[in-house]
């Protein structure tokens, strides 16, 4: 289910497998098998170190696991606290070129809820990287895909002003805008640079998308150039931790 590097760890015990991951094993089918239900809180670590005769790194580093996996939450004061009985089904992204990063866009599905024209205040401008007061075209809505009963994510898209006329095909249009700019400005797409980052979902977005309040989150920003470096389209799509991989293969230049 979980799984993390394998350590040299005296508190193996002459298991096959580390501790830790031991731990997460056994807690992982307790959960299941319904005797921490959702909204319970599990033992506190003091209780976990006894019971396994761990150490407090080794009960930690179990808890971390469980959390990353979406199946647990620890707040301060509140201990650790059981999200769901199963680990969350994830959505993973595979790109290794530019076409392939495009066609995710066009394998999913964009559920339009708020689109019109903004101007940028001075916190939009620094996310956007431009100048107060310019206009844009903000889309904003839910991304989906088969297989999947609640969305991936929340996406934000900014469409620069000179195009805000593709405003006219956004209802019922799923795929992606990226085509529709294109289409209207007569260019390909030529460059898209991303930026993965930490991010935060706002209480609203969080019921959306059918997560709990303060679940950490995944920001993947892409900022759409044509041949001419000009910024056609910059996206934010925000991803529940538990629900997104991306995955990118990396190889040696030749020479």
């Amino acid at each position: 289910m979980v799984s993390g590097p394998m350590q040299d760890d005296s508190e193996t015990g002459g298991y096959q497998e580390p501790l830790y991951q031991r731990v997460v094993r056994i807690l992982s089918h307790e959960i299941t098998e319904g005797a921490w239900p959702v909204g319970a809180r599990l033992p506190t670590e003091a209780s976990l170190q006894r019971r396994f005769k761990a150490s407090r790194h080794t009960i930690r580093e179990a808890l971390r696991q469980l959390r990353e996996a979406g199946i647990v939450t620890s707040r301060q004061g509140s201990g650790t606290v059981v999200l769901r009985t199963t680990e969350p089904r994830r959505y993973v992204h595979s790109a290794s070129s530019l076409s392939e990063l495009l066609q995710y866009a066009s394998a999913t599905r964009l559920n339009i809820l708020e689109s019109g024209m903004v101007t940028a205040d001075a916190a939009l401008a620094i996310r956007l990287d431009c100048s107060p007061g310019r206009q844009w075209l903000r889309v904003a809505g839910l991304r989906e895909t088969t297989g999947m009963a609640a969305p991936i994510c929340w996406v934000e898209v900014f469409i620069h002003d000179r195009h805000a006329g593709i405003a006219e095909a956004l209802p019922g249009h799923q795929s992606s805008i990226y085509s529709l700019i294109e289409q209207a400005a007569g260019e390909r797409i030529a460059e898209v640079r991303q930026t993965i980052r930490s991010g935060r979902l706002e209480p609203e977005t969080c019921a959306q998308l059918d997560v709990a309040p303060d679940s950490p989150a995944l920001e993947i920003e892409r900022i759409y150039l044509s041949s001419r470096q000009k910024v056609l389209e910059v996206a934010f799509s925000t991803y529940p931790l538990e629900r997104f991989s991306h995955s990118m293969v990396i190889r040696r230049e030749n020479g």
